[in-house]
């Protein structure tokens, strides 16, 4: 009999047969990933590559599968007035209830977020594919760039597959375009505006663990910041020279998109008075926005987040 210790101190050594089910909840049936327990489920994260298998005392294992591909990075604007560039598209997302045989190794590809564009009227580059045992599958989201947005990543294989929210193109003057939502993958970031504020991140489906996109970077904010779109994790804000139509108001810099896994805002080089980067992508596979105005130094577009793989099954 295989022993897991005592409960209370003088407690009988318990098996998992008689293990009680007040304290069932720790134990998972599985190895693989980043393992969490709430009230209902165990989840499985993997961030990166890796293998899923149920374990031997199990025969198989009911779960439900979430593969969802990395977020698309945002442009960097040209070096002239009124420049701005477009952001990156969200990740794919692909879900599937299946039922998991012990003894399998189940294969598990995780996709990169997109880098934001790097230099003057540079793109940003596609965010990377995630696989569960080339069975689900969920493309990265396309990259922005000063000519337009990057497309939703695609997937396929589940029984639900969704592309990802589309990026969008910048704009010379007046408020940068809103990001495209979905309620069910990872949203598209916002595109930069050249004198006013950025575009708002589209919104990502939460309850599929798909994050927001980022917001775009603005000149003039005027009213307000280029805002993080909702999701599992909000993107992050861009950056702004001001948030009103003169600069009275302090500087912002973009931010990093929300949770551990969020992608990065555009780089901003040190003593750039006016930054107007574009926000990064929300955990996980949030498009990063686009990028706003510059005046002598690049102003880059954001990251896009990293995509997942998520293993859950019901606890007991």
């Amino acid at each position: 009999m295989s022993n897991y210790g005592y409960i209370g101190k003088d407690g009988p050594t318990q098996s998992f047969s008689t293990f009680s089910k007040k304290y069932s909840y720790k134990i998972s049936k599985a190895t693989g990933g980043i393992i969490t327990h709430d009230k209902v489920f165990t989840i499985h994260t993997f961030v990166s590559d890796g293998t899923f298998r149920v374990s031997d005392s199990v025969s198989s294992l009911d779960a439900e599968v979430f593969v969802i591909g990395g977020g698309g990075g945002g442009g960097s604007s040209a070096n002239s007035g009124n420049a701005y560039s477009g952001s990156g598209g969200g990740g794919g997302m692909a879900y599937k209830a299946m039922s998991l045989k012990s003894g399998v190794n189940y294969s598990i590809t995780v996709g990169a977020g997109g880098a934001g564009g790097s230099s003057y009227s540079a793109s940003g580059t596609a965010g990377g594919a995630s696989n569960f045992n080339s069975q689900l599958n969920a493309n990265g989201g396309g990259a922005g760039s000063t000519s337009g947005g990057g497309s939703g990543g695609s997937a396929s294989g589940g029984s639900v597959n969704v592309s990802g929210g589309a990026g969008v193109s910048g704009k010379a003057t007046g408020t940068g375009n809103t990001g495209n939502s979905s309620d069910r993958a990872p949203g598209g970031g916002g595109g930069g505006s050249g004198n006013d504020r950025g575009g708002h991140g589209g919104r990502g489906g939460a309850a599929y663990y798909c994050g927001g996109g980022g917001g775009g970077g603005s000149d003039y904010g005027r009213t307000g910041v280029g805002l993080g779109g909702q999701g599992y994790f909000y993107g992050g804000y861009g950056g702004a020279y001001s948030r009103t139509s003169t600069a009275s108001d302090p500087v912002v810099n973009g931010v990093a998109g929300g949770g551990d896994y969020g992608g990065a805002a555009g780089t901003v080089d040190s003593g750039d008075p006016r930054p107007n980067n574009g926000g990064g992508g929300g955990t996980f596979g949030g498009g990063g926005g686009g990028s706003g105005d510059t005046d002598g130094y690049p102003s880059r577009g954001g990251a896009g987040a990293q995509g997942a793989v998520i293993v859950r099954y019901r606890i007991g």
